[in-house]
């Protein structure tokens, strides 16, 4: 009877194989790692006049019922200008197979001033797209030509009004994580 009762405690007692568990954890561990896309977002700061710098942080803080994208796909362009949830197109078209700047130029102007509280534009380059040709995109809507009359901007602050050359100079690109 004492050795049944010896024999009962012997078998209710057992040991966990835990080597199988470490061995799959060690191979999954570095597999997740290495599947991981590491992305890496920098900003680039630039220098901006103070009254834009307070409009783009008060534009930040209500709610805004215009938004303003730009599609950049082959040659064409594409302004996408939200208003109150509608959405309008405009395609800017390739002339002799090159992306017809000063058309964009001109796009960009008139968006511009007929949102003149309106900074921020949202860049959507299709996969082929090169860095040069995006800089090159940035740099031409970044400010109006020279001789051309700027945009007024009123510092809520002190009611006080002064004249920009800059159209959009907050950029942020859109759909980055896709590729």
């Amino acid at each position: 009877m004492a050795k049944g009762k010896f024999r009962d405690k012997a078998d209710s007692t057992f040991d966990i194989n835990l080597a199988p568990m470490l061995d799959v954890i060690v191979a999954i561990v570095p597999m997740l790692l290495m599947s991981v896309v590491f992305l890496r977002v920098n900003m680039i700061e630039a220098q901006i006049p103070q009254i834009v710098a307070e409009a783009i942080e008060n534009n930040k803080n209500k709610p805004n019922p215009v938004t303003v994208a730009l599609v950049i796909q082959g040659t064409t362009y594409k302004f996408e200008v939200t208003v109150s949830g509608k959405k309008s197109d405009i395609v800017i078209a390739a002339v002799d197979g090159k992306p017809n700047m000063d058309a964009l130029y001109r796009e960009a102007l008139a968006i511009k001033r007929k949102h003149q509280d309106i900074f921020k534009l949202e860049i959507k380059p299709s996969k082929e797209i090169s860095l040069d040709r995006i800089v090159m995109t940035l740099d031409k809507i970044r400010k109006i030509k020279t001789g051309e009359e700027g945009f007024t901007i009123k510092d809520e602050k002190t009611g006080n009004t002064a004249k920009t050359d800059l159209m959009f100079p907050e950029i942020a690109f859109a759909d980055i994580l896709e590729g």
